[in-house]
């Protein structure tokens, strides 16, 4: 049975029971910490984007429930309890369904996150008077008439839409129609997510085991979210740098999207080079130097792992779009990426800059030779502190066009 199969299932199985769920886990709202502000996220990415927000919200004693639609967001709910946050799937129905969650949840307001617009909810709040923002609204210039006519039907619902720049304020006036005082531009929640992340604690056992590499005469590339295009390319380009003497102390860490057995094998047995799984290290992490690559076979290790890197390969140019490039950018590395940017913002910013993207293995190869032998290196570092200087600070201009709403709530 596939993966994207047992998704399905799962949504199904959840949805069958997701009201009583939240009618059970929500009781707590009716005491004294008041009624809680709600956030939908799709899902892991957009509660990524939305994370700095409620770790605010929380600051201030604020409740916060999150609600997601895609299975993948159950990755989401440890972190989120942890945090004292109460999450689950978004019940997904007719206005009987809506009216009954609305009921139990009682929000002071509610934050749709990105693309995430869900009509049936939006008229719902409307009705009730409750305020609702979409925060992190990102759009390009060329949109297709469907979206268009989209944006234009779920839009008008909002009480405010926060965006990430001014070319996305540009649409949402000239194109989409709405007012000018309905759109203000408040950046990129996740460039003040990535920059937290420097202060976080790398964990003890991650450490151990990278210590070989990490203390040694090595250069690390880290490829985070592969995917199997990438993989076979990469495989293919560390046969050829061992014959390279400049590039012999160069250690790959692959970290695919999604870990499955058949292509941690194929790495270990099949690719040509030495690899051995995170999982397999055990109690003797000297093991490693015999090693070119470390498959890291858990999740949640990536963010930590790129602060090690000299460069970073993000995965998913050859599938619908590419992940993340913030994490990398955070700690100042290059970025290699296959072609399909799509909405990525920063990478659309910062290419031909600090990103670069490839087509093939012996254009990957040409970039990692480059900017591990010249001065574009140092170019892409600064030109990568100069987008993080200018994008910061998003969640205080978030924070000052919700609070008149959470006072008055």
């Amino acid at each position: 049975m596939g993966i994207e199969f047992r998704k399905v299932v799962r949504w199904v199985e959840a949805q069958r029971h997701v009201l009583q769920v939240w009618e059970e886990r929500c009781g707590g709202f009716r005491g004294g910490s008041g009624p809680p502000v709600w956030m939908h996220v799709a899902s892991v990415g957009e509660y990524e984007q939305g994370l700095p927000v409620i770790e605010a919200l929380r600051e201030r004693g604020i409740p916060v429930v999150v609600t997601f639609f895609s299975p993948s967001g159950e990755q989401i709910l440890a972190d989120a309890a942890h945090r004292g946050v109460v999450a689950w799937y978004l019940p997904f129905g007719g206005q009987s369904r809506v009216q009954r969650w609305l009921d139990s949840i009682l929000p002071r307001l509610a934050l749709f996150i990105r693309y995430e617009h869900w009509l049936p909810y939006l008229r719902a709040l409307r009705s009730r008077g409750i305020p609702v923002f979409n925060v992190a609204a990102y759009f390009r210039g060329q949109l297709s008439w469907v979206k268009r006519w989209w944006y234009r039907t779920v839009l008008p619902y909002y009480t405010r839409v926060l965006v990430q720049d001014s070319e996305s304020a540009q649409v949402a006036q000239e194109v989409l129609g709405l007012p000018l005082d309905k759109v203000v531009v408040v950046g990129d929640p996740r460039v003040d997510r990535v920059l937290a992340l420097r202060r976080e604690k790398v964990p003890q056992e991650l450490q151990e085991r990278l210590r070989v590499w990490i203390s040694g005469p090595y250069r690390l590339i880290i490829v985070g979210s592969s995917y199997t295009p990438e993989e076979k390319m990469l495989a293919q380009i560390i046969r050829c740098f061992r014959d390279r003497s400049e590039l012999s102390d160069l250690r790959w860490v692959v970290v695919p999207h999604v870990v499955e057995e058949g292509r941690l094998d194929w790495w270990v047995r099949h690719s040509g080079v030495r690899a051995i799984r995170y999982s397999r290290l055990g109690d003797d992490p000297g093991v490693l130097a015999s090693y070119e690559v470390l498959l890291v076979d858990r999740y949640g290790l990536l963010k930590y792992i790129y602060r090690y890197g000299v460069l970073a390969v993000v995965g998913g140019g050859f599938n619908k779009q590419i992940h993340s490039v913030l994490e990398p950018i955070v700690w100042r590395l290059p970025v290699l990426v296959g072609p399909r940017l799509g909405s990525s913002r920063e990478a659309w910013l910062l290419r031909d800059r600090a990103l670069w993207v490839f087509h093939t293995a012996n254009e990957l190869q040409a970039h990692i030779i480059r900017l591990l032998s010249n001065h574009e290196y140092q170019r892409a570092q600064s030109a990568i502190d100069a987008f993080l200087v200018a994008e910061q600070g998003a969640v205080a201009r978030i924070l000052q066009q919700l609070t008149p709403w959470l006072s008055t709530t």
